[in-house]
């Protein structure tokens, strides 16, 4: 969930930049489509650390689009509701918004399924209680170890670590159980396991995955037998 807040009595303005790269990726294919008067949807393919790599996305915002341009490499496409290129921007335009409230659903599946998990994990538009909500899982992760001892700097450099420890793997499945395989098959697991990725082995295996088994166990299980092996489960 995203918060923008702007100037008193001027537009409002967003810009979704597919097109923005943090390394030297290669975008096969991207698209950005609006669905709803409150709603943008769209992919990108591209090619980096992974070759493959598809994220399907909705946005959904607390107030209606006034106006919309999109762009192909650089150009105002002619097309003001739909787009698909490898160069692929939009600007959106709220009128006197002073406030703007975002939030987004993600998956490596389908739109549908970004939709689906979107309307699982956030109900209306109401950014405290999204972040309380957030700051009470965090604060139930970071508490599953205690530390005692130690001056206020060393505590705090232990729980930035521990931090960074809880960020990956994460979960790549979506809330229906389907998933995108290395070889780009969808799949689907049983409602009570997950699929899990970012499992950086080359420079972790030799402090964060035996912590995992002490702290996490109930997750090891599902990193070993099915993001790693590809157990099929009857």
């Amino acid at each position: 969930m995203h918060r923008y807040t702007y100037p008193k009595g001027k537009d409002a303005y967003v810009v979704i930049d597919l097109a923005h790269l943090l390394t030297d990726e290669f975008i096969y294919e991207a698209e950005l489509v609006q669905t709803q008067k409150n709603e943008i949807v769209g992919m990108r393919r591209t090619r980096g650390w992974v070759d493959n790599q598809y994220i399907y996305f909705v946005v959904q915002f607390d107030t209606p689009i006034s106006t919309l341009q999109l762009f192909n490499n650089g150009k105002p496409a002619r097309d003001r509701k739909a787009l698909s290129g490898q160069q692929v921007q939009a600007l959106l335009g709220f009128q006197k918004s002073r406030q703007i409230i975002a939030k987004v659903g993600l998956s490596n599946v389908s739109v549908e399924n970004a939709r689906m998990n979107l309307e699982h994990d956030i109900e209306g538009f109401n950014f405290e209680t999204v972040r309380r909500q957030s700051s009470e899982i965090w604060e139930n992760k970071l508490s599953q170890v205690k530390i005692e001892g130690g001056t206020d700097a060393e505590r705090t450099n232990f729980y930035t670590a521990w931090y960074h420890a809880l960020i990956v793997p994460n979960i790549t499945s979506d809330v229906n159980g389907q998933y995108r395989r290395h070889d780009m098959k969808i799949e689907s697991l049983p409602s009570n396991r997950k699929m899990y990725s970012t499992l950086s082995l080359w420079d972790t295996y030799r402090a964060l995955n035996p912590l995992m088994t002490i702290t996490q166990p109930e997750m090891v299980d599902h990193v070993v037998n099915l993001s790693l092996i590809h157990i099929s489960e009857p």
